[in-house]
């Protein structure tokens, strides 16, 4: 099984390789504006960045502006070559850096030979990753650094923590929770490093960035927040959910169940916060780190506007950290709801079609975020209750 798999996601990456309208056509785009000097403020003007796709001789409307300045930092070594060659090179790029991240993950963890072939099967049917590698996505890359971090965490070296972290929030502005949890654990030293490597980028990148393009991104909280396409069902977060279920908008979310005009925002700031006060609640009662950090994580998805189903390559960490503890527990009801969970986010379920965007069959349509939640969950009962699991895979 495990060759037959194998042999199927070649043949689709070969496929993946030649697909013209994906996101890695936004990023190869950036870095290229980036390298001919042409500042990063057009990277936040969509208009202008698909003119900029469209003088390249590119494919699909794309926009840039959710990424940080740095994200095409990441690509522009590829820019030496044509963006095709450059698809086939970050395509196995990415499945370099999922394989390393996954070995590194099992030995850290403690997985036996079973476990962690059921867990190498479970990455090779794993939708989350196929979007990533279909879509040129950054999130395999995203995966390692997390791996990276837990692993800086274990063995307490705050500077490998802070290069980790600065590298999470340069290449996806993925953890801020992170840093906050950090600070609730008064972890300065890495928070020095992260603040000392974020600093040095800023500076040596400045020229090439520009005055302008910084400026611009200060902007983008204020593009979110009134950015209506994220309401549709792509978007597997909190924030989505709520605007796809509260807010109209005649284009993007025709029939919501209701009609709210005012104060959407304020009702996903306060989702949003009941959330990390309750991870960060839990994670000082903890004395676990890998629970711990899965926590943060497993709420950084959900809580993060822009998660779609390759963001959700990154809960392969939480979902780890789970099966290590459960997986002496046969049928226990804990590691069926991580199954079932695991299911909800593993499969190619397709809640992006219209059907699922009317009305309260929209509460069909997230099936990741269900799946992040019940792992979310799980988590949190593993740190809270008694003693806790300290069992390992075998």
């Amino acid at each position: 099984m495990l060759g037959a798999l194998s042999a199927l996601l070649l043949v689709q990456l070969v496929d993946y390789a030649y697909e013209d309208e994906v996101e890695f056509v936004s990023y190869f785009t950036a870095a290229e504006v980036l390298r001919d000097g042409g500042g990063a403020a057009v990277l936040y003007d969509d208009p202008a960045f698909n003119e900029e796709i469209d003088i390249r001789g590119y494919t699909g409307r794309q926009v840039y502006y959710p990424n940080p300045p740095s994200t095409a930092f990441f690509v522009m070594p590829l820019t030496v070559f044509t963006i095709q060659v450059a698809r086939i090179i970050w395509l196995a790029m990415s499945v370099s850096f999922l394989s390393i991240a996954v070995i590194l993950l099992l030995r850290d963890l403690g997985y036996g030979t079973t476990a962690s072939l059921c867990f190498v099967l479970l990455t090779l049917v794993y939708q989350p990753i196929r979007a990533d590698l279909h879509n040129g996505q950054l999130y395999a890359l995203g995966l390692l650094l997390l791996v990276l971090t837990l692993r800086a965490l274990r063995r307490q070296q705050p500077a490998y923590t802070g290069a980790s972290c600065a590298g999470l929030l340069m290449l996806k502005l993925f953890s801020p929770l992170v840093c906050l949890w950090l600070a609730v654990e008064r972890d300065w030293r890495a928070l020095k490093f992260a603040f000392v490597v974020l600093v040095l980028f800023v500076f040596l990148s400045w020229p090439i960035i520009q005055q302008d393009g910084w400026v611009a991104f200060t902007q983008v909280p204020f593009k979110v927040a009134n950015d209506r396409a994220l309401s549709v069902t792509a978007f597997q977060s909190i924030p989505g959910m709520i605007r796809h279920l509260l807010s109209y908008d005649p284009i993007w979310n025709p029939v919501p169940i209701l009609r709210l005009e005012y104060g959407i925002n304020a009702i996903i700031w306060t989702a949003g916060i009941a959330m990390t006060l309750v991870t960060l609640w839990a994670t000082r009662k903890s004395q676990n780190i890998d629970l711990s950090f899965a926590l943060v994580i497993s709420a950084s998805i959900m809580l993060s506007p822009f998660s779609q189903d390759y963001t959700y390559t990154l809960l392969l960490l939480p979902i780890g950290v789970i099966s290590v503890r459960l997986w002496p527990l046969p049928w226990s009801p804990l590691l069926i709801f991580a199954l079932l969970a695991t299911g909800l986010v593993a499969s190619p379920i397709w809640y992006k079609t219209p059907i699922y965007s009317k009305g309260a069959l929209a509460l069909l349509a997230y099936p990741k975020l269900y799946g992040c939640l019940v792992i979310w969950s799980i988590l949190l009962f593993l740190i809270i209750r008694p003693g806790g699991s300290t069992s390992t895979a075998q």
